[in-house]
């Protein structure tokens, strides 16, 4: 069986002992399949794919007994790819046409064979090990040819290597629709874009939500990925329309964004000294938030919103001559504050500490050119969030969305230039993110059992509606999570996620709490007035 660990590969053998199947068992219920062992027979399946994908795994031994599911320390070879980055799209696509020689758009058995003869780097396209035989490759390709027909199309060998093996070949049932009664949840930490509001208006039922939580003094906080604003703004945003929650703002002892986790990890891990390029989406807000926390820290650091091309190269150099100090040594960081737009500067050089006018500069070419110098030699990548992208109406457009660049992707621009031997030096400090966990998660924690709540994480539960920043930090932090499908992603995408499952899945937020959607009484709002439902 091709699977594999971080020194090598499995046998067989290995797997069917990780089981823990019965040898008669297993006859019974499997067919061996030489390299490939324990695949399940075709025919008959009602998802061929998936039912071979789940004999390539070897699960956890302790899986059984975590509560939290199964956590695999072995993985197939094609697990690789379960981001279902583009990179090995376009590779998988490759592979079938380098076996389809007759671009008819399906292959045959004979097909793999030529193939696999004619070309060794079918084997490195699909992340297979060199050794696979010609036999092996084709019981492969038995695997995959689900009707039995002996032609498999692109889209069938695309869902197979794309799909099935992504989700760890275990076969999942349904996320199920969250229901407040069996859920067990006793405290929310809800995402606001896409969750609450969408641009230009609250969702519908979003104070009704509220007023629950009030009413009922359920624990929450309100967690947003912005790295643009602090509590202070997101609370105006929220007490003025058309977001406007309740005649009172929210405490802001009940929100947090991803900026105020970011000036957390940067006023703890960076040494006085450091040098730090702030980019900035306007306001002074980033500079409160750090000095708040650590004004003399601050103060120590050369913080600029602009450098000049011979500050920006002499920066890089700085980095490039400390990369193998200790950790006490000062640090040269390209810090985002942003939600993806950067306010256009009038001018100057930054030179005076946080110098430079307020924003910095905007996204232009020479901006981009002075952190590439910088994260190319060894600089540090800190930003918010890995939102690709933040929705935005027009009002010459009514009732579209267009997508604005969001933090993600300005730094899956600059990710490459960043040196492979730097990688840990890219840190992202929101929901989902490297650092997120700790610096965003656990402090969400506290803020919870700051109102009462016991901090028992298998009671807490993150509402939102993205899975790559709501739903796997959640997962990162080992709480409960719920996609509403009122924002960006809808819960039938789960596969293109499968490391990122969700616990649940809501329409929207007026479908958690236990009133029913629709359905609003005054007894839950302390203090009913000022609410227009």
């Amino acid at each position: 069986m091709l699977l594999r660990r971080r020194g090598g590969l499995l046998c067989a053998r290995d797997a069917e002992r990780a089981f823990a199947l019965p040898r008669a068992r297993a006859r019974a219920r499997v067919a061996p399949l030489g390299a490939f062992g324990l695949a399940a027979a075709r025919r008959g399946a009602r998802h061929a794919s998936t039912d071979a994908a789940a004999a390539l795994v070897r699960a956890d031994a302790a899986a059984s007994a975590d509560p939290a599911g199964p956590r695999r320390r072995w993985r197939h070879v094609l697990d690789t790819a379960s981001t279902g980055a583009d990179h090995f799209r376009t590779a998988v696509r490759a592979a079938f046409r380098l076996i389809d020689a007759d671009r008819d758009g399906t292959a045959s058995r004979a097909d793999v064979s030529l193939a696999l003869q004619k070309y060794s780097l079918v084997q490195e396209l699909l992340l297979l090990p060199r050794d696979v035989s010609d036999s092996e490759f084709e019981q492969l390709f038995e695997i995959i040819d689900g009707d039995g027909d002996g032609r498999v199309d692109e889209h069938a060998w695309r869902t197979f290597f794309l799909t099935a093996n992504t989700s760890a070949g275990i076969s999942r049932p349904p996320t199920p629709r969250y229901d407040p009664k069996t859920s067990g949840v006793t405290a929310f930490l809800i995402d606001l874009d896409g969750t609450l509001y969408t641009p230009g208006r609250l969702i519908p039922g979003a104070r009704n939500f509220y007023a629950w939580l009030l009413g009922s003094r359920t624990p929450h906080v309100f967690l947003s990925n912005t790295g643009s604003k602090g509590p202070e703004g997101t609370q105006r945003k929220l007490h003025h329309a058309p977001y406007k929650l309740h005649h009172a703002p929210v405490p802001l002892s009940h929100i947090m964004t991803a900026a105020d986790a970011q000036a957390d990890y940067m006023t703890r891990t960076l040494p006085a000294g450091s040098r730090i390029l702030v980019v900035s989406g306007g306001g002074s807000f980033w500079r409160v938030l750090l000095e708040r926390r650590d004004r003399e820290r601050v103060a120590s650091w050369d913080v600029r919103t602009e450098l000049t091309d011979e500050h920006a190269m002499r920066w890089a150099l700085e980095a490039q001559a400390t990369r193998c100090a200790g950790p006490a040594a000062p640090r040269v960081v390209v810090a985002f504050f942003i939600d993806g737009n950067v306010c256009q500067a009038d001018g100057g050089d930054g030179g005076d500490g946080f110098g430079g006018s307020e924003g910095g500069a905007g996204w232009n070419y020479s901006l981009i050119k002075h952190c590439a110098f910088l994260l190319g030699h060894g600089a540090y990548l800190v930003y918010t969030a890995d939102d690709p992208f933040n929705p935005q109406s027009h009002k010459k457009h009514a009732g579209a969305v267009f997508p604005l660049p969001g933090p993600g992707m300005f730094a899956s621009m600059l990710r490459p230039v960043v040196p492979l031997e730097s990688q840990d030096r890219i840190l992202c400090c929101g929901k989902g993110g490297n650092v997120g966990a700790s610096f965003m998660m656990e402090q969400a924690i506290e803020m919870l059992k700051q109102q009462g709540h016991s901090g028992e994480r298998d009671t807490i539960m993150t509402v939102g509606d993205r899975f790559g920043t709501d739903v796997r930090g959640a997962a990162h932090a080992g709480l409960k999570s719920c996609l509403v499908e009122s924002g960006c992603e809808q819960i039938r995408q789960q596969d293109f996620y499968p490391t990122d499952r969700a616990t649940y899945w809501a329409p929207s937020v007026d479908y958690i709490h236990p009133l029913g959607p629709g359905r609003y009484e005054p007894s839950f709002d302390s203090g009913s007035q000022g609410h227009s439902l």
